[in-house]
């Protein structure tokens, strides 16, 4: 089953430049993860200091709670602001 994550990220426009720059460095150490088909980094066009980190899964069954990657960036965001996750199920037979 295909999946995205979405992890955003609210931080201060003054942090913005810090914000793009960590979640852009975090896609270069995750893109070779098994089962990982895509990452995305996406600014808000309405919000200053919200970011969006998309992760696009292949094949992989992630439950409610999302994958242990996910888990693990969003701790690691938290101290660039307010941190939410989201798990997203492709629906399409």
């Amino acid at each position: 089953m295909k999946c995205l994550e979405i992890i955003k990220v609210r931080s201060s426009s003054e942090r913005g430049e810090q914000v793009n720059w960590t979640l852009h460095n975090l896609v270069s150490q995750i893109q070779k993860v098994p089962g990982l088909a895509s990452v995305r980094v996406c600014a808000d066009a309405k919000v200053s200091g919200d970011w969006g980190l998309l992760l696009f899964w292949e094949n992989q069954e992630l439950g409610r709670q999302g994958s242990a990657l996910a888990l693990i960036l969003t701790q690691h965001l938290r101290a660039l602001g307010l941190v939410d996750h989201t798990v997203w199920m492709d629906q399409h037979p």
